[in-house]
């Protein structure tokens, strides 16, 4: 399995467009060392040709034009190039959608628009296939694991009619697809996007649009109850809230494991054991003390109270995951105003000194 680390920061990315802390005014002066880094985003492969997002970040456009395994191939697949599952089906579904929309089109008002399409020509079929193979994809689906805007607004960046498969608790599926209009976008014509719903702590396939199986396995531990700010809380209260925020666990057809866990609240013993049965654990590395925020400006929620164990001190993540022998652990989701991003400060030393690593866009590793 590959494992490409698209976008490393918390929401807003870093410099955040209206944050004027230290780190952000030293990144755009020049002066500041360490790196800029996109809305946190997580790519996985079994076989580097059909992929799966972890999340959607609104950075999604711009992280994939940055990592060329995610661009269009632009040339009909053949089974040498792509062999005869995933490229194929997913021209296969694209094929489908857009003889359905046609359909559609042909058919609108309840009568016949025959008369308003242009007349059959030979070679038509030709250029439309043409078109079908330059209008793809390597991206196969997404796993959401909550929905939260910075995790679930890339989304509609994909809304070109590219088949999709997109996994998510119910609880998460019905706030995107029945209280936000927008989201309709994605179901312009049918099988746009497929809905794969899961529960909490089951293993589940990923798979293609067409059904067809990559190997990788996911399961989903509940970590916190509760649901982004946006969501009503009539609706809140009809939802399962042990569905409101998770950590992935994906597994190779090799049996390697990736946690993938960008939203901590609280780390146990049961959490403990399930991170050590991991080879690479991307944990919560949003702030670095529990009161950053409201000591950068002077007002706001702790850490915790946002639902994330900060990094520092002696309840933090850097010391409660310090047990851990059989892990890689990456820090991942950090805010713009974490010290530990300059890598001339004494955070950042501290974490590289434990053997913790933290996370860059634009990196990868393989299980």
């Amino acid at each position: 399995m590959r494992v490409k680390i698209l976008g490393s920061a918390a929401g807003g990315g870093f410099p955040q467009w209206n944050c004027a802390c230290p780190n952000c005014r030293a990144q755009r002066s020049g002066t500041f060392a360490g790196k800029a880094r996109t809305q946190a985003q997580v790519a996985i492969s079994a076989d580097s040709r059909t992929w799966f997002l972890l999340g959607a970040s609104p950075d999604l456009r711009a992280q994939i034009e940055a990592t060329p395994e995610l661009h269009p191939h632009g040339s009909r697949p053949t089974e040498e190039k792509t062999g005869p599952s995933f490229g194929v089906a997913q021209d296969v579904a694209r094929n489908r959608i857009r003889k359905i929309e046609a359909k559609a089109l042909r058919n609108l008002g309840g009568r016949s628009r025959s008369a308003d399409l242009p007349p059959h020509r030979e070679g038509t079929e030709k250029h439309e296939s043409n078109r079908d193979y330059l209008r793809q994809s390597p991206i196969a689906g997404a796993v959401l694991a909550n929905a939260d805007i910075d995790h679930v607004l890339g989304l509609l960046l994909l809304r070109e009619l590219q088949p999709l498969r997109v996994y998510a608790t119910d609880s998460i599926r019905r706030i995107l697809t029945e209280d936000n209009s927008m989201f309709a976008m994605l179901q312009r014509v049918p099988r746009q996007v497929t809905w794969s719903t899961f529960a909490p702590g089951t293993v589940f396939p990923l798979e293609n649009p067409a059904g067809e199986d990559s190997g990788l396995r996911c399961r989903a531990l509940s970590l916190g109850t509760h649901y982004p700010a946006y969501v009503a809380p009539r609706r809140q209260n009809e939802l399962t809230f042990g569905e409101a925020s998770l950590g992935l666990i994906v597994e190779s057809p090799a049996g390697k494991r990736l946690a993938y866990m960008p939203s901590v609240p609280q780390i146990n013993d049961s959490l403990l054991k399930e991170f050590d049965s991991a080879d690479v654990l991307l944990f919560d590395g949003t702030f670095w003390t529990d009161d950053e925020l409201i000591r950068m400006q002077g007002s706001g929620q702790t850490a915790r109270q946002m639902g994330h164990v900060p990094v520092s001190s002696a309840e933090g993540s850097l010391n409660k995951l310090a047990g851990l022998r059989r892990p890689r652990k990456i820090f991942i989701h950090i805010n713009n105003t974490n010290p530990m991003l300059n890598e001339s400060g004494p955070e950042y030393r501290q974490v590289r000194d434990s053997g913790s690593e933290i996370a860059e866009d634009g990196c990868q590793f393989d299980l």
